[in-house]
């Protein structure tokens, strides 16, 4: 109960500053703008698009404050790409 208070809190001062979360859903597009990609690997979905989220960024004012990492991925296979067999 005392951490979801908090959470509260701090959500109502967010958006008080204006500070909006980062947080693109698994199949969204990459923005190098406010996503900050830290590895990829093969998927099942388009090229240069979301396939999970490690650390959800922030902005205040469209302003990226933190930008969002996460994980892309590309259609098919890596092998023997940077040397994975």
């Amino acid at each position: 109960m005392g951490v979801q208070m908090t959470l509260n809190e701090l959500q109502k001062a967010f958006d008080a500053t204006q500070i909006k979360e980062i947080n693109p859903k698994a199949g969204d597009k990459l923005d190098p703008n406010i996503h900050q990609g830290n590895a990829g690997g093969a998927s099942e979905q388009e090229p240069n698009t979301v396939v999970g989220v490690m650390k959800k960024g922030y902005t205040l004012s469209d302003r990226v404050l933190r930008p969002c990492n996460g994980y892309g991925g590309a259609k098919g296979s890596l092998e023997g790409v940077w040397g994975i067999i």
